[in-house]
C-alpha cells in the first residue's frame, strides 16, 4: 500500500466514523422517549449482502415502531454484543434502520424496567452460548427487571433444535416465536418448540416496486447467486447444468446473476426483465419481487415454504429435473404479450394473499395485543 492509498484509507475511515456517529445522534433525537422500556432488534452486520431476511427485518422494525402507543417502548437496533462496527446503516438498500454497537445501547439504557429482544433465529445458538458467562451483556440482563425474548424465525430451516431455546429460558421465562411463512405457522410447530408463536406475514421491501408489461419488458432473465441446496432439492442436477441450457436454447436473451448488486439497482433490473429464476429458498425475494415488477419467476418447489397458493402455478415446477426440462418451453410460450400479462397478473394475485405490508402490521398489532396465533 502506497502513502496516497494509506492517507485515502484513513480518510474513508474517518468519513464513515463521523457519518455513524451523526446518524446515530440523530436516531436518538428523535426516538429516545421512554427511557426505561426498550424493544432491541439484533441484527445481522453483513453490510454488503442483501438478503430476504434482512429486508423482512427492516420491515418489521419500521412497523413496530408504528405501535408506540401499544408497546409504550423505544425501539432500537444493535449488533450482537461481541460485534463492533464503524458502519450504523445497510448501505445497499433504503432504509431507516439506524444500527448501534451494544456498548451504545447498553449507555443508553442502563437500566430498563422492560427490555424486549428480537433475535433471528440464525443468531439463537450464539445467545445461548453467552449465558453463564461473565459479559457486559449478561450483567446488563441484571440490570432490566422484565425481560422478554422473541425469536424472529425468518427461514425455518436456520431454526435451531428445541434444546437451544429451551436453553434460552435461563435467561426469561417469557419467549415467542415469529414465524415468517404461513406454512410453518403451525400448532405443531408451536409444541415442537414449546412457546407461543405467531405469524408475522412477510414483507419485503422498504421502497414501493416499479411495475411494468410486457411492452415495456427486455429480454433478460435475472438469476439467483444460490447453488441448488441438495438436503432440501434431491437431484443430480447443478445450477451451472440450467444456466448453460439457457444459454444454448435462449441466445436471444442476457442472463444476469444477482450478485455485489445496490438493492435499488436490483430492483430497476427486475423492472426490466421479463424473466427470473431463483435457485434459493423457492418463495424468496427472488421470486416475488420480480413479479410485483411485473416480471414473471420461476422456483422449484421447496416444501418448507411453498403455500398451497401456489400449488398450481404454471411456473412452479415439483423438481428441478422438471424445471430442467420444462422450462426453455415455457419461456417460449409466455414470450407475448396476451399471455405473459395474464400469467403475470395471476401470479401477483396468488403472492398477494401472502405478502402484504398490511397484514404484517395487523399481525403486528395482534402480537401487541396479546392475540397470539398459537398461544
Amino acid at each position: 500500500m502506497n502513502f496516497l492509498q494509506t492517507i485515502e484509507r484513513k480518510f474513508n475511515k474517518r468519513y464513515y466514523r463521523l457519518l455513524a456517529k451523526k446518524q446515530k445522534s440523530d436516531y436518538i433525537q428523535k426516538n429516545y422517549i421512554a427511557k426505561d422500556k426498550l424493544i432491541l432488534f439484533f441484527v445481522p452486520n453483513d453490510f454488503n449482502f442483501i438478503s430476504g431476511g434482512i429486508l423482512s427485518i427492516c420491515t418489521i422494525f419500521d412497523s413496530i415502531k408504528k405501535f408506540e402507543k401499544l408497546h409504550k417502548s423505544d425501539v432500537f437496533a444493535s449488533f450482537l454484543p461481541h460485534f463492533k462496527e464503524k458502519f450504523a446503516k445497510y448501505h445497499r438498500f433504503k432504509n431507516d434502520l439506524v444500527i448501534f454497537n451494544f456498548e451504545e445501547i447498553k449507555n443508553l439504557y442502563p437500566t430498563l424496567d422492560t427490555l424486549e429482544i428480537h433475535i433471528p433465529e440464525i443468531f439463537i445458538k450464539d445467545l445461548v452460548n453467552t449465558i453463564g458467562q461473565k459479559s457486559a451483556f449478561n450483567e446488563w440482563l441484571k440490570n432490566c427487571k422484565n425481560i422478554k425474548i422473541n425469536i424472529l424465525n425468518q427461514n425455518d430451516f436456520y431454526m435451531p433444535d428445541a434444546k437451544y431455546v429451551e436453553d434460552l429460558k435461563q435467561l426469561t421465562a417469557s419467549i415467542t416465536m415469529t414465524v415468517a411463512h404461513e406454512k410453518y405457522a403451525t400448532l405443531d410447530k408451536r409444541n415442537q418448540y414449546n412457546i407461543p408463536l405467531h405469524l408475522f406475514s412477510p414483507w419485503l421491501s422498504p421502497t414501493p416496486y416499479a411495475y411494468s408489461h410486457y411492452s415495456e419488458k427486455e429480454n433478460i432473465i435475472v438469476l439467483s447467486p444460490d447453488e441448488i441446496e441438495k438436503k432440501i432439492y434431491p437431484t443430480e442436477l447443478t445450477r451451472e447444468d440450467i444456466v448453460t441450457k439457457l444459454k444454448t436454447e435462449l441466445p436471444l436473451y442476457k442472463l444476469i446473476t444477482i450478485r455485489d448488486m445496490k438493492y435499488d439497482t436490483y430492483k430497476s433490473l427486475i423492472g426490466k426483465a421479463k424473466f427470473a429464476i431463483t435457485f434459493g429458498e423457492g418463495l424468496d425475494g427472488y421470486f416475488i419481487e420480480p413479479l410485483f415488477s411485473g416480471s414473471i419467476s420461476f422456483a422449484v418447489k421447496n416444501p418448507i415454504f411453498f403455500n398451497y397458493q401456489f400449488e398450481d402455478a404454471r411456473t412452479v415446477f415439483p423438481s428441478y429435473d422438471a424445471l430442467m426440462e420444462g422450462i426453455i418451453d415455457t419461456i417460449k410460450k409466455l414470450d407475448n404479450e396476451k399471455e405473459y400479462d395474464n400469467l403475470n397478473n395471476d401470479l401477483i394475485q396468488r403472492a398477494k394473499s401472502i405478502y402484504s405490508l398490511e397484514r404484517l402490521e395487523s399481525n403486528i398489532e395482534n402480537y401487541y395485543l396479546g392475540n397470539i396465533d398459537f398461544k
